[in-house]
């Protein structure tokens, strides 16, 4: 009796559908794609001219209708179509026209076969099932057999595939629903996840993701239709999902829709609409094509309970889809709040003609908006030009699109060819108008980095080459708002010491502009000038070339004050032994004689650089050198009786000492005046440690440096395992490269082990020491 009463069910549903999809006459409103499938990211069949009359044969989506074109069947959008209504010359004739049109009798035969079959089918597995049921009870009952596994029942996906989409929707769901009532090896998920959970609790490896080509996905159930692999993963991938977990499905959306579903299911049993809330918020900002499908039974539900949308969730209230802007799934989805003005209106305090202009805009990648307060300060500077100049237009008796509109006119009938008034035309023009709105912001940007220092600058060119299009978009764009936003940068804030100092790490040279200010402000109080130059230093922080500022300022003020030249000089190598690279730049040979009179502040100097870049303490190096140029006087006390009693015991020898003396004194003249000509130059050496003679406790056939012999003893103070940083400290101290120094030892060394002799294990450096007894002529 219950199949007698389903199949008289399927028999209705099938002749009313039958009657449904008699064609229809429609006129084609503007020229059209005919495309193969639904949606505009298929193929176009064909061109549907205006006041063309094509036969419309479904309409059971109501935004593309399937027609029959020049002896194809495609797809048009449905809002370039209307009803053609046609005069009734002759009644009888039209009629019996219509009826041959609408009667099909051999399709009917047809659905009616594949129906009485589908039917049939279904009551014979019923019937096996029952028959396997009684098989499985009696061996669990008698312990002897096995059970045979048991198989998902499946439709036969062929046949449906001849029957039209709605009858083929309505007859898959009652399959489904009958299916999933009687048939207990098909998995309930909505009556619990860890019930029937495929895989081990345990189990902490990711599945890779089976590819699910894409498909429409109404509800839960469309997982029967999928593989094992695609049902294994869709479990794993919802289970993780619900511990918080959201793993990255490889853009095969079939998988979130049906989350989306199963979600919804399971909100029928948990009734939490928090809960549901919270799920759809997570599922729309991780997979955003479900999005607008969430927000529409989200506020279903809502609605269904009596509360207000929007009101408990900042979710919905940024976006409520109305039912005439309802999105299908091969349509762009609503990006509204991810847009400038919609992301920011509480923190900026905007208002809607603000938040709609900057709507317009999409989120600036670029690495000087990725500063925030630099950010903030384009936007308003773009809101301001903007307002500027619509008062302009308005004085004028123009406003702001009908300016944009003199270029964006020419690009659409131009470039593209389209015809005034069209759908494609009204597209062009709006998506032209809002790149327009995109180069003011450019500009903007552009305006602010150069108020900024920050000498990099955007490109605002257009991509046509239309010299037309390019003369319309400097009159009315370019030229009047880069007016306006000149004049609106003297009121731009400075940036605050945050800012500029992700500024000077965006921009390594930036400090130049503020470098010269200062020496150019300097009136020879050079206490200010160091002070300037701590302060710069300080906003460069996170400036990797830090260390050039101290030494362009100790250049600077070489000639002018040298006790600063030096300390300043100081702060340099300090920082430049914390760089990626040591540079040890040094002082020209012009400033080396300006700042050491004598040899022995040359051998002072070169010992406070060694013991800054041994222990790299800086306060101590700047006490030293302030010691430097102290004035060391010693007090000699004369008996003038004394010399006057030898003066006259030995007055003929002193003559004739004089006579000798002074001659001697001219050629010590002439020797101090050669020695100390213009030609002759202080050469200042700067060697990173101090190094010592000692006998050398190694074979003389290894030619080792001095650097070779104080590694080596390193590796046997540290019982020959030294870590790879402390090595690395130790070589940037003797301002060599590590590996160089690796290599170089290893090189020397080869010819005598044929083998290398530092090896690296890990973060360490290791040397065997059966090796290093070799190479030493002392035994450990």
């Amino acid at each position: 009796m219950k199949v007698l009463f389903t199949s008289v069910i399927f028999l209705l549903l099938l002749f009313v559908n039958t009657r449904s999809f008699a064609a229809e006459i429609y006129e084609v409103t503007s020229d059209v794609f005919v495309r193969s499938g639904i949606g505009t990211s298929y193929e176009a069949i064909g061109i549907a001219k205006a006041g063309d009359q094509i036969n419309v044969l479904d309409k059971s989506n109501p935004n593309w209708f399937r027609v029959e074109f020049e002896e194809k069947i495609g797809y048009v959008s449905s809002k370039f179509l209307k009803i053609s209504v046609q005069p009734i010359t002759d009644l009888i004739d039209e009629s019996v026209v219509e009826e041959k049109k609408e009667s099909y009798p051999g399709v009917g035969l047809l659905i009616l076969f594949l129906a009485l079959f589908l039917i049939f089918e279904i009551s014979r597995r019923r019937r096996n099932k029952r028959i396997s049921k009684s098989i499985t009870d009696f061996q669990n009952s008698q312990l002897a057999l096995e059970p045979k596994p048991k198989k998902v029942s499946r439709v036969n996906e062929n046949l449906l595939n001849r029957v039209p989409i709605s009858v083929r929707t309505d007859l898959r769901k009652k399959l489904i629903e009958s299916s999933i009532k009687n048939d207990e090896s098909i998995i309930d998920v909505a009556s619990g996840f860890s019930k029937s959970d495929p895989i081990p609790k345990k189990e902490e490896v990711s599945l890779l993701v089976p590819t699910w080509n894409h498909r429409y996905v109404y509800s839960k159930s469309d997982l029967n239709y999928a593989s094992g692999e695609q049902k294994e993963f869709y479990y794993h991938f919802k289970g993780k999902f619900l511990e918080g977990i959201v793993l990255n499905i490889m853009g095969n959306t079939n998988y979130a829709f049906v989350l989306l579903f199963d979600l919804l299911d399971d909100y029928k049993s948990h009734k939490d609409i928090s809960l549901l809330e919270s799920q759809i918020n997570n599922l729309g900002n991780n997979f955003y094509k479900t999005r607008s499908y969430s927000i529409k039974f989200l506020n279903d539900i809502r609605r269904e309970r009596g509360l207000i949308p929007g009101l408990d969730n900042k979710f919905g209230q940024r976006i409520e889809i109305k039912p005439e802007q309802e999105s299908y799934y091969d349509s762009e989805p609503d990006y509204v709040y991810w847009k400038v003005g919609s992301k920011y209106k509480e923190k900026l305090d905007l208002n809607d003609l603000e938040v709609g202009l900057l709507n317009k805009l999409w989120e600036s990648t670029t690495n000087f908006c990725g500063i925030e307060f630099c950010y903030f300060q384009v936007i308003r500077l773009y809101l301001d030009a903007i307002a500027v100049f619509a008062d302009q237009c308005e004085k004028s008796g123009s406003n702001l699109e009908e300016e944009f509109l003199v270029a964006s006119d020419l690009i659409a009938r131009k470039i593209f060819r389209y015809r005034k008034g069209s759908a494609n035309y009204k597209m062009s023009v709006k998506n032209t108008s809002d790149e327009f709105y995109t180069t003011i912001f450019k500009l903007c940007e552009n305006a602010l980095r150069q108020h900024y220092g920050h000498k990099r600058k955007l490109s605002t060119e257009i991509r046509y080459s239309d010299p037309s299009i390019n003369e319309q978009f400097e009159a009315k764009i370019l030229v009047p708002f880069s007016s306006v936003i000149g004049g609106l940068a003297g009121e731009i804030p400075d940036p605050d010491e945050a800012t500029q100092k992700e500024l000077n790490f965006l921009n390594t040279s930036r400090w130049k502009d503020e470098f010269q200010r200062i020496c150019t402000d300097f009136s020879g109080d050079e206490k200010v000038f160091i002070d300037d130059i701590f302060k710069l230093g300080e906003l460069n922080a996170k400036n990797p070339s830090i260390e050039n500022i101290f030494y362009e300022a100790s250049k600077f003020i070489a000639s002018k004050h040298k006790e600063s030249s030096l300390i300043l000089y100081m702060h340099y190598l300090y920082h430049d032994l914390k760089s990626v690279k040591f540079d040890n730049k040094q002082l020209t040979k012009t400033i080396q004689r300006n700042l050491f009179k004598t040899q022995e502040q040359v051998e002072q100097f070169e010992t406070i650089v060694s013991n800054l870049l041994k222990t790299q303490d800086l306060g101590k190096a700047v006490a030293a050198v302030s010691q430097l140029y102290a004035i060391k006087r010693k007090r000699i006390k004369l008996d003038r009786n004394s010399i006057e009693d030898v003066k006259q015991q030995h007055a003929g020898t002193v003559n004739l000492l004089n006579e000798y003396l002074q001659d001697e004194e001219e050629e010590a003249v002439v020797e101090f005046k050669e020695e100390t000509s213009e030609s002759e130059e202080i050469e200042i050496h700067i060697d990173s440690v101090l190094q010592t003679k000692t006998e050398s406790k190694f074979l003389e056939e290894i030619e080792f440096k001095p650097i070779h012999y104080t590694a080596l003893e390193l590796f046997a103070k540290n019982n020959f395992t030294v870590p790879i940083s402390k090595f690395e400290l130790f070589a940037k101290l003797n301002g060599v490269f590590r590996n160089q120094l690796i290599e170089s030892i290893n090189d020397a060394c080869y010819e005598v082990l044929d083998d290398i002799l530092i090896e690296e294990d890990g973060d360490f450096y290791t040397i065997e020491t059966s090796y290093f007894n070799i190479i030493t002529t002392q035994e450990l």
